[in-house]
């Protein structure tokens, strides 16, 4: 079993650049020589092992998945909109516990430096 530690969670550091989790799966998966492997994740882990098989089909044999949806969603309400930036603000502030919770939320917003 490999449990991976995607950027910006848990103990990895936050990106320096534009990615993709399911890229970077897809790059644990070749280098471990892992492939095909069955992927099972829940809410964010299962749109990573959802992306990943549609787009590294030839690294998967089979998903298991719960909560979770594929990652190519484009959202254009207000609110949404307005969600994902203030995830890309506190994603690009390296504020890792903003984007843990609820991006947009009061929360995160209290935890913002004025502006």
């Amino acid at each position: 079993m490999i449990a991976p530690d995607v950027r910006g969670h848990g103990s990895s550091a936050n990106a320096t650049r534009p990615f993709r989790w399911a890229d970077d799966l897809a790059a644990l998966l070749r280098h471990l020589d892992a492939g095909p492997a069955v992927l099972v994740g829940s809410s964010t882990g299962g749109v990573i092992a959802t992306d990943t098989l549609v787009e590294h089909p030839e690294l998967v044999r089979a998903v298991v998945t719960c909560a979770a949806v594929t990652g190519d969603v484009h959202y254009t309400d207000p609110r949404h909109k307005e969600i994902q930036a203030e995830y890309a603000r506190a994603l690009g502030a390296g504020d890792i516990a903003c984007t843990y919770t609820t991006a947009g939320s009061a929360c995160c917003r209290r935890a913002s430096p004025p502006a």
